[in-house]
């Protein structure tokens, strides 16, 4: 500080120079919504086309279980298996290398690839991120490709689009909707083929037999070596509408033009997307949970945009939605920073003096944002939610230097006073950056989450003082000597301060009442936190914060066996009937069979009951539109962090036990008063014709049910026989029956199937069929079945919902070996819930601890301390009042309460204890009020003026109703209702506790 004192050029440079590499720094950082918290868990997908979930289970699922099993660092396994498709999710421990075990996982599969079926797909192993939702969707409207049919451009953004999308890292899975597959269908004639008694199978074995490309090998001639190739026969359709084919029983030839027709067509439309009523082909591009989504996102813009000949419009991009929250909070920050000049100016009414601390609000920032860059820390939500914080706390050893330098101008009665104060204000930033220290140990996810405002606030906060003890002394006393500017004479600043010395009478005159009414004020004291400790168990306890952003999905669930055909027109009278509402921006859909997804956007609400007022009216129309198809809908926040849903899961042996009883607990929960509603995360089973063998007659002729099963399988869903290569593109040829001759249940009877000894057995003489039906999906849970529900919470508490749910599911009596549990992402939410609370309880020993290393003492800290329980009861209070549920952001605004409300206390205690320590007489009674008040009243401006600085700074961050703002307000709310009760009991009530102790201790301080 010396030096800088004598040499005020140097300091005026450094100034400039962390404001010059803060700026650089700042450019250079990513942006990002959320910090970069990977989830770790991993998924398997593996497609066996045409097979039944049953089956996907026993002969995918199961064996992909029981291999990873033996991958050491997994939590859980979840898995279901549904009509082509086997989908295995893996959860591991936390603080576990995803890619390792990536790739262990994928080892482990390859140990068992050869066993699955031919037809099986290569098992992908992806990132798994539990949103599920997409970064970007996008529209393809127009391709290189004059007249372009929606197949074309279905076949242009499947094998050009989506492969360069791939490329980009961060990204985990692509989906394209909407349009049609190219296939070449070879449509058998099921009245020529079984009058010519022929073999289905015989059919796809000469086409594969047919098509083969191959080296044969390498000859030499004429001094050249030539590479001897057998090329693919199949150039044209007309090629294989020729291909040879042997009759069954008479030994002749017949092409295979002469029984069916070979045309090219489309695969099964399995999806129908549509863009404001509009059918079109929509691609949903995921990220993978610990990607940056602005750098995704924006690579996959650039790539769209460069594609020659194409118009693809942008209609969901989740990178605008950070934008948007990012540049409120950047706002809400600035508009912090204004209020606190504002609030500084209003105390002074001097420039110089405003200008030299508000001095230390950009020079203490713009040196965050070096640190960040150097340690590789990005802008987000959560650090931006440090530096607002920040903004306000960093003027606060400012402000007690300009005190403390205030009443002299030479330099050694300059560095006398910031001698006076350099313990004090040395302690409060040691204390605030201590109660940080805990999330070093703090789970993973808690604290990715959170080291941001912990490293934001702490660089800021020792920055701010080395500022402030060695730079402002400097540059003020530069500039008074350089600059002579009157005070400031605005008619407003002269009204706030009357304001301010009336504000000072009541103090002075509320302390007098506390010192007059001791016993009183401790008893009403203890009152008010007994009562705040009993309002706590009526504060709400959320996972997230209730208010959520513009983005929403309505999802619509139809009766199972639902054709496509009829599930599309149900989602077009829903977005006939959204078209209407005053609520709805834009709509994208996308139906697949039995339900469908549609994508909102709403418009602008400033009020968050507004929004939520516009979504449950969207609800109510889209179940309006459903009831004639039986079906109903629900919808659910963009955002993962705004979902207010309890999945419950049910464990045991049987699937139609644990159906029955999933309905049973469904009602009973859904009649728990507060729960919107209770849905069943599974379907019934779809409606089945079952071929059956006549044992008897079958066994005579030797047939079989794989004889049956390979028939129909083939006949009817149509086996890929080839792949046929044209313009540098492969398309399946699928062999299947005309499906017009199935018309009826009965018409599966009608022809014959080959068995041993080259003979055809009529399937009337061995087949019989009964209705029946078969499941659509069956999940396990750590390698049993399983099912689940999940509730849909109204303005019930997630703690209030958890009992409830308990005691409605105790009054259900449970079979032997079936039980239930919440789903893990509840659990861990709760397990993070009370981390935070371990974090303040560990903050507050920190605290103590530090303040008795700087203070020497082990009494002093705990009067200190005493200005913390109030503020933590006032909080609650404020909660309390307000409605508003406490959740980990609100954890975390009382841990970093607990650093900052002490700051006022430190200053007072070691204040008063300096004074006591100089008067010899200081251990009368009054005495030591006299002192008690003195320092009390003689600090209430300065500490008033850093109390009112630090919620000015977070004020903007509580009254912010924007994209993201759900993130930050519940933390800005236990700030500043908790700083403010804290300041009350550092000016009013720490006075009359040092009284007390000093009075009954009897010893030195």
């Amino acid at each position: 500080m010396n030096y800088f004192l004598k040499n005020p050029i140097s300091a005026i440079m450094l100034s400039i120079g962390i404001a010059i590499f803060g700026i650089i720094s700042l450019l250079k950082l990513p942006v990002g919504l959320m910090p970069r918290v990977e989830y770790p868990a991993l998924s398997v997908i593996v497609e066996y086309p045409g097979i039944s979930p049953d089956k996907i289970e026993n002969i995918i699922t199961r064996p992909i279980e029981r291999i990873i099993r033996t991958v050491p660092g997994i939590e859980t396994i979840e898995s279901s298996s549904e009509e082509g498709k086997s989908r295995i999710t893996i959860t591991l421990h936390p603080g576990i290398d995803t890619k390792l075990i990536a790739l262990k996982v994928r080892e482990k599969i390859g140990l068992i690839r050869d066993s699955f079926p031919r037809a099986v797909q290569e098992p992908v192993v992806l990132r798994y991120d539990p949103s599920d939702r997409p970064a970007l969707i996008a529209s393809v409207k127009k391709i290189p490709l004059e007249n372009a049919s929606l197949t074309d451009i279905r076949e242009y953004a499947e094998h050009v689009i989506k492969p360069q999308l791939q490329r980009i890292d961060g990204v985990s899975e692509i989906y394209a909707a909407g349009g049609l597959r190219k296939e070449i269908h070879v449509t058998i004639d099921s009245g020529k083929f079984f009058s010519r008694k022929m073999d289905f199978g015989e059919i796809v074995r000469t086409l594969q037999s047919e098509s083969v490309s191959m080296p044969a090998g390498n000859i030499f001639s004429g001094g050249k070596e030539w590479r001897i190739r057998i090329p693919e026969r199949f150039k044209t359709k007309e090629d294989i509408s020729a291909v040879a084919l042997r009759l069954f029983d008479e030994g002749k030839i017949i092409s295979l033009g002469e029984i069916a027709r070979v045309e090219e067509s489309s695969h099964e439309t399995d999806s129908i997307a549509r863009q404001n009523g509009r059918e079109g082909v929509l691609l949903y591009l995921h990220r993978a949970g610990d990607a940056n989504t602005l750098e995704v996102v924006s690579r996959a813009q650039t790539i769209l945009s460069s594609l020659p000949g194409c118009e693809i419009e942008i209609i969901y991009n989740m990178a605008e939605f950070i934008r948007a929250a990012v540049n409120n909070a950047v706002s809400s920050s600035l508009w912090g920073l204004a209020i606190v000049i504002f609030v500084i100016l209003l105390f002074y009414r001097d420039i110089l003096k405003a200008g030299t601390i508000a001095l230390s609000i950009p020079l203490s920032i713009t040196a965050v944002f070096s640190c960040m860059y150097f340690a590789r820390f990005e802008i987000n939500i959560v650090s931006l939610c440090g530096i607002a914080l920040s903004a306000g706390m960093v003027v606060d050893s400012g402000i007690l230097v300009m005190e403390a330098i205030t009443h002299g101008m030479s330099l050694q009665s300059a560095a006398r006073a910031v001698g006076r104060i350099r313990i004090a204000a040395t302690a409060s930033v040691v204390t605030t950056a201590s109660v940080f220290f805990p999330l070093l140990f703090a789970e993973e996810t808690v604290r990715r989450t959170y080291e941001g405002i912990a490293f934001t606030v702490t660089v800021s906060c020792i920055v701010s003082l080395f500022v402030a003890t060695s730079l402002l002394p400097s540059l003020y006393l530069a500039a008074k000597r350089a600059l002579s500017l009157p005070p400031l004479r605005i008619k407003l600043f002269c009204a706030l301060e009357h304001c301010t010395d009336t504000s000072k009478d009541i103090f002075a005159s509320a302390l007098s009442f506390v010192f007059a009414y001791r016993k009183k004020t401790l008893i009403a004291t203890a009152i008010f936190m007994g009562l705040a400790m009993v309002s706590l168990i009526c504060i709400p306890t959320e996972l997230t914060d209730p208010f959520g952003n513009n983005e929403a999905y309505l999802y619509c669930e139809l009766p199972t066996g639902t054709p496509l055909r009829i599930a599309d027109e149900a989602i077009k009278r829903v977005e006939e009937r959204l078209k209407y509402t005053d609520t709805v921006k834009k709509i994208s859909s996308k139906t697949e069979k039995w339900r469908g997804s549609i994508a909102i956007t709403l418009k602008n609400f400033f009020w968050a009951h507004e929004r939520e007022n516009a979504k449950k009216l969207i609800a109510h129309h889209a179940r309006e539109a459903l009831m004639p198809f039986g079906g109903f809908a629900f919808i659910s926040e963009a955002g993962e962090l705004a979902d207010r849903e309890l999945d419950i899961i049910f464990t045991g042996k049987d699937d139609t036990t644990l159906r029955h009883i999933a309905r049973e607990a469904a009602k009973a929960v859904g009649a728990v008063a507060g729960i919107e509603e209770c849905v069943l995360r599974f379907r019934e089973g779809k409606p089945s014709y079952r071929l059956m063998l006549k044992r008897e007659k079958s066994e005579m002729f030797n047939a079989s049910s794989e004889h049956l099963a390979h028939f129909f399988h083939g006949a009817l869903f149509g086996p890929v026989a080839v792949k046929h290569h044209t313009d540098g593109r492969e398309i399946d040829v699928r062999v299947k029956f005309d499906r017009k001759s199935f018309s009826r249940a009965e018409d599966l009877l009608a022809g014959s199937i080959p068995v041993a000894e080259d003979r055809l057995v009529p399937l009337r003489e061995i087949v019989h069929i009964e209705k029946g039906t078969e499941p659509t999906r069956l999940t396990r849970h750590n390698g049993r079945r399983a099912v689940r529900i999940t509730a849909r919470l109204g303005e019930i508490s997630y703690d209030n919902a958890e009992e409830k749910i308990r005691k409605a599911l105790a009054a259900i009596t449970f079979p032997e070996d079936y039980s239930w549990e919440f789903d893990t992402a509840y659990i861990k939410a709760r397990t993070q819930l009370r981390a935070m609370a371990l974090l303040v309880l560990a903050a507050l020993v920190l605290v103590y601890m530090t303040m008795a290393a700087i203070l020497e003492s082990l009494r002093l800290p705990l009067l200190v301390l005493a200005t913390v329980p109030p503020g933590i009861c006032g909080v609650f209070l404020t909660f309390f009042l307000s409605g508003s549920p406490m959740n980990s952001s609100a954890f975390m605004g009382i841990v970093v309460l607990v650093g900052i409300a002490v700051n006022n206390g430190i200053v007072i205690v070691e204040r008063t204890a300096f004074i006591i320590r100089q008067k010899k007489k200081a251990r009368e009674k009054d005495e030591i009020d006299k002192i008690a008040k003195h320092v009390s009243l003689e600090h209430f401006r300065p500490l008033f003026a850093t109390t009112l600085t630090t919620i000015a700074g977070f004020f903007p961050a509580l009254v912010s109703f924007g994209e993201g703002s759900f993130l930050w307000r519940p933390l800005a709310l236990t700030v500043i209702s908790g700083l403010s009760f804290s300041f009350l009991a550092s000016g009013l009530l720490l006075p009359v506790c040092i009284r007390f102790f000093i009075s009954h201790s009897g010893r030195k301080i």
